[in-house]
């Protein structure tokens, strides 16, 4: 069942990078869950925002996910990654390195396209804002 608040839908939005579409479908569980505006980085314009970025090159911020920030830090509230737990310390270690550099929240972090859990997570984040 979706939640539906129009303060959160036209104020924030989930801004993402996905090369491989797995950060794209984690997006997807979350817009089934509530109502919230998703745009792309080449997509986004101005407002508050969540970022979602995978991690690359065991535990590298993409390229891409670096030169949107250096333009558009100011308005991100949050940050959640993904990644392989394959990488060890490394997993989904872009996140981490985006909270720390910008001073916002890490949510939390997920594998692949994420569980229900890390989509569960990401929406009462989203609610604790309203």
């Amino acid at each position: 069942m979706k939640t539906s608040n129009t303060e959160v839908k036209d104020n924030l939005s989930l801004v993402y990078y996905s090369k491989t579409r797995k950060t794209e479908r984690f997006v997807e569980k979350v817009t089934e869950v509530i109502d919230i505006q998703t745009k792309t980085l080449s997509e986004y314009q101005s407002g508050k925002y969540i970022l979602i970025t995978p991690t690359y090159n065991f535990g590298e911020v993409p390229e891409e996910v670096n030169a949107f920030l250096e333009k558009h830090n100011k308005d991100m509230i949050a940050v959640m990654s993904a990644g392989n737990r394959n990488w060890g310390q490394n997993f989904a270690k872009s996140g981490e390195t985006i909270s720390k550099k910008y001073n916002v929240e890490l949510i939390g972090k997920f594998e692949m396209m994420g569980t229900q859990s890390d989509v569960e997570k990401l929406v009462n984040y989203i609610k604790q804002l309203e």
